[in-house]
């Protein structure tokens, strides 16, 4: 049984679909068969059922295939997945004080609850000896980011 906030996010994610198309002035009856072409120019082969799916709230796309969702509506990732606009998004990560900064546990938080968010939406998957918290150490390290108590130029956003 599929939990019940998966299928939500699904129905929810069609209907900011269908609004970017009726925004775009598709017309309801044919979108996949629209959808279907539009991919085709891009080069990407789909199955008219696919675009179904997504549209009836019944599937996600992967990755790349929401990356053109993304481009052929002009609208956000983060608003064709949750509904947030890249000004709530930004205003919704906000420093725990005035210096600009985070602190490594806010971004720690905020580097998490985007991989797990981004896992649930099947978006990327985790092999079985990895989780959100070792990449994000693997990030830090990465980017030199420390845990000094002076904050360091890599923690401004």
């Amino acid at each position: 049984m599929e939990p019940m906030v998966d299928i939500i996010s699904k129905s929810q994610f069609a209907e900011r679909l269908h609004l970017s198309l009726d925004i775009l002035g598709w017309k309801q009856r044919g979108r996949p068969k629209q959808l279907q072409d539009y991919y085709s120019s891009k080069g990407v082969n789909l199955s008219e059922k696919t675009f179904h799916k997504w549209l009836r709230g019944q599937s996600f796309p992967d990755w790349d295939n929401l990356i053109h969702l993304a481009r052929l509506t002009s609208k956000s990732i983060s608003y064709l997945i949750y509904g947030i606009d890249e000004a709530e998004l930004i205003q919704s990560f906000s420093c725990s004080d005035d210096s600009g900064f985070y602190s490594k546990q806010e971004l720690q938080t905020a580097f998490v609850d985007a991989l797990e968010q981004a896992a649930v939406f099947n978006l990327i998957t985790f092999n079985n000896n990895s989780s959100p918290e070792q990449m994000f150490r693997a990030f830090t390290k990465a980017l030199s980011i420390t845990e000094s108590s002076e904050p360091s130029r890599n923690h401004q956003l």
